[in-house]
């Protein structure tokens, strides 16, 4: 009965939050390790950064982590977008003079990413995680967009920068035999350029462009955040879980969006695992937008991965709103290697407007 009122409250909860209107961007930072299994986490994370996917996570984790990682990520058509710039620079500089043949062959070759952005950004982080169920992470979140449009009467380019300073502290504590609820409080520190435009001369100089929209970011913002999760253990290799990631929360008096997604993770050791070179198979599946927010289709929603853990090597496979995703770690004690390859939908639909980013990440510590 008590479990039933406690899942109930967190539905609840979560319908109120999911009201909400998204007014600015998440300062969310995205786990390599969960990219590589199609983002499914809140059930199954048990690494240093874990508990920003799921505060109960931290009743999960025995031991002390520590971490310190460098995170990278391109888009896949970033290298295509930027290569186009510099090449046909000297058309830009000189579209007056073009004929109508070459601009139309300029306009052409923008077709498959036109009025799309694309982005590079790094994200180094601190995590700590002590066994009685507290954890701390310090982050940052740096990005650089950029887009090209073909216009009306001729091309122009755009240029965004933004940059994330994130505190979190968490903690989680067992409140039923088999229930931890838990919970974490953001600090976040932010600047952003806004939308700069970009001079047609201005397309093959990226050195130019990053200093140009460096120097329009505007001074910090800060706000907060609060992130509350539960998570349940139905069997001993069954775990379900819930989270809502900023329940609360603002920057500079907008409202960051709601995240609320429930999931479930099975772990396999025995059978063919047993005797053979794996040490586990993790299978995990999440649900966000529950109640359907956004409007999107049910498969936009749907986050599936499955990891096989071996030992010194892991490989991830996963489904990611709809899009086949991949990864693979590489565990050397106090140096972990990680690599991932994944879509997401940026439309309301699978299909629609596919975005594949590839992420690198190199960590130190106790993992």
């Amino acid at each position: 009965m008590k479990n039933a009122i406690t899942l109930t409250l967190i539905l609840i909860i979560g319908i109120v939050a999911s009201a909400n209107a998204e007014q600015t961007f998440s300062p969310f930072r995205h786990d390599i390790y969960a990219l590589g299994m199609g983002d499914a986490f809140v059930a199954s994370g048990e690494n240093a950064n874990a508990f920003l996917y799921n505060p109960a996570l931290l009743s999960k984790i025995r031991g002390i982590k520590v971490a310190v990682d460098a995170q990278l990520y391109v888009n896949r058509e970033f290298k295509t977008v930027v290569d186009y710039m510099y090449d046909n620079q000297d058309h830009f500089e000189n579209w007056d003079d073009l004929s109508p043949t070459e601009r139309d062959e300029l306009v052409t070759g923008m077709q498959d990413f036109d009025d799309r952005w694309v982005a590079v950004g790094g994200s180094p982080a601190l995590s700590v995680v002590l066994p009685m169920g507290v954890g701390f992470a310090l982050y940052n979140n740096a990005s650089m967009k950029v887009r090209l449009d073909r216009g009306i009467f001729e091309p122009k380019g755009y240029a965004d920068l933004y940059n994330d300073m994130v505190f979190a502290g968490g903690y989680s504590r067992q409140v039923m035999p088999k229930l931890s609820v838990g919970g974490n409080l953001k600090y976040i520190s932010r600047r952003v350029s806004g939308e700069v435009k970009l001079l047609a001369s201005e397309f093959g100089k990226a050195d130019d462009i990053f200093e140009e929209v460096e120097d329009s970011l505007e001074s910090s913002k800060s706000g907060f955040g609060l992130d509350v999760g539960g998570l349940y253990t139905l069997t001993p290799n069954i775990d379900l879980g819930a989270s809502i990631i900023d329940l609360i929360g603002t920057v500079d008096g907008d409202k960051t969006p709601v995240y609320f997604r429930v999931g479930g993770a099975y772990h396999y050791s025995g059978g063919f695992v047993t005797n053979s070179f794996l040490r586990e198979v993790v299978l995990a599946c999440d649900i966000d937008d529950m109640f359907n927010q956004d409007g999107d289709h049910l498969f936009n929603k749907m986050h599936l991965g499955a990891d096989f853990r071996m030992p010194i090597v892991s490989f991830r496979f996963g489904f990611n709103q709809g899009y086949p995703g991949l990864g693979v770690g590489f565990n050397f004690k106090f140096v972990k290697l990680d690599y991932a390859y994944v879509g997401n939908e940026l439309g309301s639909a699978p299909g629609r407007e596919s975005n594949y980013s590839h992420y690198a990440q190199l960590a130190f510590g106790w993992m």
